[in-house]
């Protein structure tokens, strides 16, 4: 019993550290969803490592405003776009709207959750 009591144990705070960091690596890729997806593990395996979950939120803040902002980019694109019509503009100046909403949105909660973080 002793010996099972002193198996080799990983630190889950080097582990959360591990899936927050490949998250970054994603989100410098472009891949949003891999990205989230290593957030919401690492939210899910490691509940009290409160540090890492702290960055994890500013993460998941940084990728949602890189998402808004590639929606952005693709509505001013596809606007400037010869031979559309007023259908389609209209669409696409309400998506355009909204985009600039989500990125104006994410830049504030990123802002905000910068300066509430606490450390544990």
């Amino acid at each position: 019993a002793v010996l099972a009591g002193c198996g080799d144990k990983s630190d889950p705070n080097a582990e959360a550290w591990k899936l927050l960091d490949d998250s970054r690596a994603a989100l410098t890729q472009g891949q949003y969803a891999e990205s989230k997806a290593l957030i919401d593990t690492l939210r899910k395996r490691f509940p009290m490592a409160l540090n890492a979950r702290e960055d994890a939120i500013l993460l998941l803040d940084s990728i949602n405003l890189a998402e808004a902002h590639v929606q952005l980019d693709t509505c001013i694109a596809r606007l400037n776009q010869p031979d559309l019509d007023r259908i389609a503009l209209d669409t696409l100046d309400f998506n355009r709207d909204e985009a600039q909403q989500k990125v104006h949105f994410f830049e504030k909660k990123l802002e905000h959750d910068k300066a509430n973080r606490q450390k544990h």
